[in-house]
């Protein structure tokens, strides 16, 4: 990453702080563009917030470069990603086998 992306969360991202947008009828609110750019990356976004997040990064080119350096750091993420330690599991898994009988009740 270069020196102008040691910090994607400069403040930026609250700009459309509890925004109310009304797109196709349907009304819907945006918490942060943060929130939204991460629900995005992770395509968890419906219809409308596609086409809000759309006309946003269409006319603010330094939101299309935060989109990228959040898709960015996902792909950084999810290649860093490790399976647990056999002790994580066997721990899990001895904690599961003595609580078994709690489920049923």
């Amino acid at each position: 990453m270069g020196a102008k992306h040691n910090n994607i969360f400069n403040g930026r991202f609250n700009v459309v702080k509890m925004k109310n947008i009304t797109l196709k009828n349907q009304t819907m609110e945006i918490t942060s563009t943060l929130e939204l750019l991460l629900l995005h990356a992770y395509n968890e976004t419906t219809e409308s917030q596609k086409e809000f997040l759309a006309l946003e990064l269409a006319k603010d080119p330094s939101l299309q470069e935060d989109m990228m350096e959040m898709i960015r750091a996902k792909r950084m993420l999810n290649a860093k990603m490790k399976s647990p330690s056999p002790t994580s599991v066997r721990i899990i898994m001895e904690h599961s086998y003595k609580t078994e009988h709690l489920q049923e009740i």
